[in-house]
């Protein structure tokens, strides 16, 4: 008797997180990881701010992983792998949805099982870098683009479709800017298959990644500047000045 799909999408993810768990606590860092793990472990926000001028994403993730050690009062890097992982479990969750709403049979948890345990989600899904924020922003916007059907959609499947693009669409950007470019096709899929229900709803996204656009391009020039000058004192990045005063 084959098990249901709740059954295997359990038993696939608890495999899933005891393996990723396992590989997580037992490895030693990268280096650009210890990047991150030094970042967040800086006693002084003097020293973090000025420590982010030499690093080439956007502010968001460090501040995550500064808040987290902050808040649970550790040096100790396992809660940042921890966070992680959690976030590729939900990505994996959601290309999972999509897979069985458009595959029938064992193909989804098949396919899932296959990918899940392929040795680089393995190991960058609770890398402590900013890879497994933007598996999940991906995966919320290919779950607003390809989940859901219009035939059997309801007003609350809409709603729930708009919070994950407008999500997936705020948080890609802000993590990566690798995120811009496929942030963009993501809205041309979407305008595409959904344009006659969400049209109106498109243009407010439309300058939602505008805004975080603006914000990562500002960083982004401040970076080239660096690099141009190969100067280590010159000005902080405009956007770190501004999530530096939003986060007090």
């Amino acid at each position: 008797m084959r098990p249901s799909p709740k059954i295997s999408i359990a038993l696939t993810s608890t495999l899933w997180l005891a393996v990723t768990i396992t590989l997580a606590a037992t490895r030693i860092p990268f280096d650009d990881e210890w990047f991150s793990i030094t970042l967040a472990r800086l006693p002084n926000s003097h020293d973090f701010w000025q420590s982010l001028r030499s690093d080439l994403h956007p502010p968001l993730v460090a501040l995550i992983d500064r808040a987290l050690l902050s808040l649970l009062q550790t040096t100790h890097w396992f809660p940042l792998q921890l966070l992680r992982i959690s976030a590729s479990l939900a990505a994996l969750l959601l290309l999972f949805s999509i897979l069985r709403r458009h595959l029938q049979n064992s193909a989804p948890t098949l396919l899932l099982f296959i990918g899940a345990f392929h040795p680089i989600v393995l190991f960058y899904g609770g890398a402590i870098r900013w890879y497994p924020y933007l598996f999940l922003a991906q995966a919320l916007r290919w779950w607003a683009i390809f989940g859901p059907t219009n035939t059997n959609a309801t007003p609350h499947s809409h709603h729930k479709r708009q919070a994950a693009l407008c999500t997936g669409a705020a948080l890609g950007p802000a993590v990566g800017y690798i995120d811009m470019p496929l942030l963009a096709l993501d809205l041309i899929f979407f305008w595409r298959i959904h344009r006659a229900r969400h049209g109106m709803r498109l243009a407010f996204l439309a300058g939602l990644f505008g805004v975080a656009s603006l914000l990562t391009s500002a960083s982004l020039l401040g970076h080239l500047s660096l690099k141009c000058s190969q100067r280590s004192t010159g000005p902080r990045q405009p956007d770190n000045l501004v999530w530096f005063r939003l986060s007090g």
